[in-house]
C-alpha cells in the first residue's frame, strides 16, 4: 500500500525553472493543478481525451499537442452493428491547436477543412466538432458534458524524476447530452443514459514509455459509477492513478491493479484486481478491439484499445458494490515520442 498526499489547495506543477515543484505530488479529489509547463522541446506533451457512450454509440475525440505535432483524432462505434471509422489529423508543429494550463479551460484544434472544440462553460463542457471528410461524409457533433461542481474526480501527480513527470484528471460517470451527424446516421445522446469519461493529460515524458488503461462509466443499477484503473507507467513512483466514483463520491486506492489478458488474443477476458486487498475484482468483457497506429517524424505508437463492459464487485467504502455489464474501455499502448 501506498502513503498518497491528498493535494487540498490550488498549485503549480513546475517550478520557476520548470522541473517538478515537489509539492504538487499526490492526489485530489477536484482539478487543482496549474500546469505551467516550461521549456523541455520534444518532451512536453498535452492532451484531452473524451469518450461518450450509451447503449447505440461509443464516440471519442480527442487533441494532442506533443510540441512537434499535434494528433487529432475523432471516430465512433455502432454498438448494434460493430460498424467503426476513425479520422486521424496530423498537424506539424501543432498548428491550429489551443492548449490549456488548467483541466477549466477550452482547447481547440482548426485548419479549412476541420474543427474540434472543447468548450469549457459554467458547469459543462461542449463538444463541437465538424470533421468535412470523415471517411467520405459530413461529421457534426455537439455533446454538452455535465460536470457539477459538487462532483469528484481522480487528480493526480506522477514523478518519475524532478524532469520528468505528469499531472492526470480523469473524470467520469458524467452525464452527457447532444448528437452526433455522420452522413445520414445521427445518435442521440441523453443524460439518462449516456455517459462521459475525460482523459486530461500535462507533463514531461521520457521518449518511449508504455502502459495499461481501464476506464468504466455509467449507470449501475440506478447508481452512477467511475471506474479509473492504471498500471505501467505508474511503477516505482509511489503513487497511482487508480481510484473509483460512486455518485460523485471519489475513493482513492492506493495500491496497484493488476491487468490479466491475453496479449495474443486481446478479445478475449479481462481480468482487473487489486494485488494486496480484494476492493477491486472485475472481469471485462470486449465487445470491439480499436487498433490505432501512429508513424510520423519521431513518433511512433501503438495502441489497443478495447471497449467493452465490467462485470463483477468494488468495494467502495467497506461495502460491495456488484457490477453488471458497465460500459467502458481498456487499453494496452506502447508509444515512442
Amino acid at each position: 500500500m501506498y502513503i498518497e498526499k491528498e493535494i487540498k489547495e490550488s498549485i503549480n506543477l513546475c517550478d520557476e525553472s520548470g522541473r517538478l515543484n515537489k509539492e504538487a505530488v499526490g492526489w485530489s479529489r477536484k482539478p487543482l493543478h496549474h500546469c505551467n509547463l516550461r521549456g523541455n522541446w520534444l518532451r512536453k506533451k498535452q492532451w484531452n481525451y473524451w469518450y461518450v457512450m450509451n447503449d447505440k454509440c461509443f464516440f471519442s475525440a480527442a487533441i494532442a499537442l506533443l510540441d512537434y505535432a499535434a494528433i487529432i483524432f475523432i471516430y465512433y462505434l455502432d454498438i448494434n452493428s460493430l460498424e467503426f471509422e476513425e479520422k486521424t489529423i496530423i498537424s506539424p508543429l501543432g498548428q491550429g491547436t489551443d492548449m490549456s494550463e488548467t483541466v477549466d479551460e477550452t482547447v481547440r484544434f482548426s485548419n479549412d477543412k476541420n474543427q474540434v472544440i472543447f468548450s469549457k462553460e459554467d458547469n459543462y463542457t461542449r463538444l463541437i466538432i465538424e470533421v468535412d471528410d470523415f471517411e467520405g461524409k459530413n461529421l457534426r457533433a455537439n455533446i454538452k458534458i455535465y460536470q457539477p461542481d459538487n462532483i469528484d474526480s481522480i487528480n493526480v501527480v506522477i514523478p518519475w524524476s524532478e524532469r520528468k513527470f505528469q499531472f492526470t484528471s480523469k473524470q467520469s460517470s458524467l452525464p452527457a447530452q447532444g448528437k452526433v451527424t455522420i452522413g445520414e446516421k445521427v445518435y442521440e445522446f441523453s443524460p439518462d443514459n449516456s455517459f462521459a469519461c475525460l482523459d486530461f493529460g500535462r507533463g514531461i515524458w521520457p521518449y518511449k514509455s508504455e502502459w495499461n488503461w481501464a476506464s468504466g462509466t455509467g449507470l449501475n443499477n440506478g447508481v452512477k459509477i467511475g471506474l479509473n484503473f492504471g498500471a505501467g507507467w505508474t511503477e516505482d513512483t509511489g503513487i497511482t492513478e487508480n481510484g473509483i466514483i460512486v455518485d460523485g463520491r471519489v475513493e482513492k486506492i492506493n495500491e496497484d491493479v493488476n491487468f490479466n489478458y491475453n496479449p495474443a488474443d486481446l478479445m478475449e477476458t479481462w481480468s482487473l484486481t487489486t494485488i494486496e486487498t480484494d476492493r477491486i475484482n472485475l472481469k471485462f468483457e470486449p465487445i470491439y478491439h480499436r487498433i490505432a497506429k501512429t508513424n510520423f517524424l519521431v513518433i511512433k505508437s501503438k495502441m489497443h484499445q478495447m471497449i467493452g463492459y465490467y462485470s463483477g464487485k468494488i468495494k467502495f467504502q467497506d461495502q460491495i458494490i456488484n457490477i453488471d455489464k458497465l460500459p467502458g474501455t481498456t487499453e494496452e499502448h506502447q508509444v515512442r515520442w
